[in-house]
């Protein structure tokens, strides 16, 4: 049975994670005639990887929220390790550094997907394919086993996942004059593919930082808070000190111009800070889960939040009209509903929420032998209660 605490920071992970997607994807919309050297030519916002910068700046201010959590902690006093490399890892500033990276690459590849066309509604389902990638890093990495009904849910998300992106792909294609911006180029088959193969790499690299997460703080006895604002402080660092010159060296993405475009069109700032506010405390509430329950909860949260990011776009659209938010694409919706449940069922199937028949049970290896005894592939299979 659930905690309050642990429903309060769910609720708050859909809430404010719905917020951050839908916020983003506005920003990245935005179009300017204003910009300098181009008046009266149409600008588009083209710079994903800025919000990067967004985001770790807004974690690391989650700093106040750890200091209230250390000055409030009755368990101050931490595991002394007698070996040098137990207290090494054990140190969150080093362990962090690996998870920090997997964040800022994550979400650099999600940006960008997002930016070649990918719909937030879409986008968000397609995340959740982190479901399938967390359990079985957490099976090599965390020695976390998995049971035959849990890859049994993992094939439903995979089908889930295929319908999801097969319903982005009929929109695409039948009912694009009811999604295009004037202002923007259309999208192109090509870059929908590429955006959604972007996303679900990123997803891969998500489930790794998530098991990181889940270690440290497990182990490491970590105020979530702090998770947060460590990721935040490396993240910002790499990404002003490195990233983002790197890539205008490259040619390929000037994010320095991004604060020009906010001067050329100043209501950009409106979802840029709805953003940064909102992705601050969608982190904090993301390593709240998993510290409260466990990295593959968060998973099963995650995807749900696709369906807060669909009604929240369906709303915006109705309150500000196209391009903003997602319309109603006809039958191509209704795919990508049944995507989505088959997806949410294969989660449910995963954390035993909805039961086959036959539960298949884990066998530990410390078990008797007559209780092995007839089992061959280390299960015992045993029928439900009614």
């Amino acid at each position: 049975m659930l905690t309050l605490a642990q429903l309060g920071a769910m609720g708050g992970l859909l809430l404010f994670g719905g917020i951050t997607t839908v916020s983003q994807n506005d920003y990245l919309m935005h179009s300017t005639t204003n910009f300098p050297n181009y008046i009266g030519q149409i600008v588009q916002f083209n710079y994903p990887w800025f919000g990067n910068f967004i985001m770790f700046a807004a974690m690391t201010l989650i700093g106040f929220l750890w200091m209230y959590q250390a000055r409030n902690d009755p368990k101050k006093n931490k595991v002394q390790y007698a070996s040098v490399t137990k207290r090494l890892l054990a140190n969150p500033w080093i362990v962090l550094t690996t998870s920090s990276m997997f964040d800022l690459a994550a979400s650099g590849l999600m940006s960008v997907g997002l930016d070649l066309g990918v719909p937030a509604s879409v986008y968000q389902m397609l995340n959740g394919s982190i479901v399938i990638f967390t359990p079985i890093l957490s099976f090599f990495c965390l020695k976390r086993k998995i049971n035959r009904q849990q890859g049994f849910g993992m094939l439903i998300v995979v089908g889930g996942l295929v319908t999801v992106a097969l319903s982005s792909f009929f929109v695409q294609k039948y009912f694009s004059d009811n999604n295009q911006d004037d202002n923007s180029a259309p999208v192109t088959t090509g870059n929908l593919i590429l955006g959604m193969m972007l996303i679900i790499v990123s997803q891969i690299i998500y489930a790794a930082q998530f098991v990181v997460e889940e270690y440290t703080m497990q182990l490491l006895q970590c105020y979530p808070a702090q998770v947060v604002c460590i990721e935040g402080i490396y993240g910002f660092i790499v990404t002003t000190c490195f990233v983002m010159p790197l890539f205008d060296l490259a040619g390929s993405e000037n994010d320095f111009d991004a604060f020009i475009f906010m001067k050329a069109d100043p209501m950009i700032t409106i979802p840029m800070m709805l953003f940064f506010t909102c992705v601050a405390a969608y982190n904090a509430f993301g390593q709240t889960v998993t510290k409260l329950i466990s990295a593959n909860h968060r998973t099963i949260v995650e995807g749900l939040r696709g369906l807060v990011v669909w009604i929240f776009s369906l709303l915006e659209r109705l309150i500000m009209k196209a391009p903003w938010g997602e319309g109603w694409n006809g039958w191509a919706s209704w795919v990508e509903v049944a995507g989505f449940v088959i997806q949410l069922v294969g989660s449910f199937v995963f954390y035993d929420l909805i039961h086959l028949g036959r539960r298949v049970i884990e066998i530990q290896e410390d078990s008797a032998d007559e209780e092995k005894k007839g089992d061959k592939d280390g299960y015992k299979v045993v029928k439900d209660e009614q």
